[in-house]
């Protein structure tokens, strides 16, 4: 009867605990795929705000670098100017001549300095295009990323699905056993009842026994029936109620414990019988 309880309880939970681990892997790499999708979003903003930034420099120096070169060539204009005003001036102006050509040399040294910044500046132009073609490489690598995660979710929502559609059979397996369980508490309510009718039997039995007992003693003529061989006939232990008073008399003498213990036993083993299904039912589990 213990055995029976232990069969009648639900099914322990660590049976779904693998498939919900496997689910909470599943939304964790989920999560961790938007994670570097969206930080790669963000990285990549911010790179173009940079590039945006640096170009936006660029077209600021070029601008500056254009107004110094025509302030230059201004100055040049006024240079020839004034060297024209000099030579008219005469000797004069040689000395003031002089300081407006070491003027003119600082000037050309700063159109080779402004030569030199410019070709710095396409120097960093072009690096700025290396830099923009890594970008629209890094885009094509994020967007191949992002069809990755796309196959990756699709598969994930397949194995969910699968995940779902086996914990229901689980769950009408788990439904089955309980049905099984309480037919084996009806057939062990009705074996129950069976020793119970098979015990009033042997109390009923034996009372006969021990009334057909009593008048044997007090009539000595019916003493030789005792030894009769009809005593271990087994068609006696067929008839539960015999007509004849004399027939409970011969089955309680040699039969009636045995009749008892047969159906003892055939019940014990149909009892078995019916443990050894439900056991291999949950090992099939």
């Amino acid at each position: 009867m213990g055995a029976i309880v232990s069969l009648s309880e639900p099914p322990s939970p660590p049976l779904l605990e693998p498939f919900q681990q496997l689910v909470r892997d599943i939304m964790d790499e989920l999560v961790r795929a938007h994670e570097l999708i969206r930080n790669a979003a963000h990285a990549h903003h911010d790179r173009h705000a940079a590039l945006d930034s640096q170009a936006h420099l660029l077209s600021e120096r070029s601008g500056e670098l254009d107004r110094r070169a025509e302030d230059l060539a201004t100055l040049d204009r006024r240079i020839v100017d004034q060297k024209q005003s000099l030579q008219s001036a005469g000797a004069a102006f040689e000395e003031r001549e002089r300081r407006l050509a070491d003027e003119h040399a600082r000037i050309l040294e700063a159109e080779s300095r402004l030569e030199s910044e410019r070709a710095d500046v396409s120097a960093e132009r072009v690096l700025v295009d290396q830099r923009r073609q890594e970008l629209s490489s890094r885009e094509a690598d994020v967007v191949q990323t992002r069809s990755q995660v796309d196959a990756m979710q699709s598969t994930l929502r397949e194995r969910e699905g699968a995940l779902a559609l086996h914990e229901k059979q689980l769950t009408e397996r788990a439904a089955e056993i309980e049905t099984m369980h309480a037919g084996v508490s009806v057939i062990t309510e009705q074996l129950e009842r069976d020793r119970r009718a098979l015990q009033q039997q042997r109390e009923e039995l034996i009372r006969q026994l021990s009334a057909t007992g009593s008048r044997q003693a007090s009539t000595p003529v019916e003493k030789p029936v005792e030894k009769t061989p009809v005593e271990k006939a087994p068609p006696v232990v067929a008839t539960p109620r015999p007509r004849s008073p004399m027939a409970p008399a011969l089955v309680g003498v040699g039969v009636g414990s045995d009749s008892e213990s047969d159906d003892a036993s055939a019940n014990a083993a149909q009892y078995r019988k019916l443990r050894r299904d439900a056991s291999r039912r949950m090992k099939g589990l």
